[in-house]
């Protein structure tokens, strides 16, 4: 590839480090100088790229999270609406052997002894 000169212009201290580090290197301060800025470029075009792929990351994160979510929010839903059903037959059942008056208020019973046990799994009757 072709190249372009480029000057650069630093700090007194700073341009003594890089001709020592050359000189340690057994370069020419050009081919020093050269090489760490493609190194620089390089680990920051790098950066760049992890930075996109990180974006790309979340977005898919978020929107499998997001099905995952709804897909959770729809088994809830089925799952109450099979308890209420399984609850209004035994509810009818019990009424029709028992009376209205018994299965409202075994139905009350249940209903109060599931919150509770909701609310305090550890405690078990």
């Amino acid at each position: 590839m072709p190249k372009q000169k480029l000057t650069i212009w630093v700090e007194e201290d700073v341009a003594q480090r890089l001709k020592n580090l050359a000189a340690v290197q057994d370069l020419t301060l050009s081919e020093y100088g050269a090489t760490l800025l493609a190194r620089g470029v390089a680990q920051r075009s790098d950066e760049l790229i992890l930075d996109l792929a990180g974006v790309r990351i979340e977005r898919a994160v978020k929107r499998e999270v997001g099905v995952m979510s709804d897909r959770l929010a729809k088994l809830t839903v089925q799952a109450a609406m099979e308890a209420g059903t399984s609850r209004l037959l035994h509810v009818n059942q019990i009424a029709q052997q028992a009376g209205p008056e018994v299965a409202q208020a075994l139905n009350r019973t249940a209903a109060a002894e599931t919150r509770e046990r909701l609310r305090n799994p550890q405690r078990r009757r």
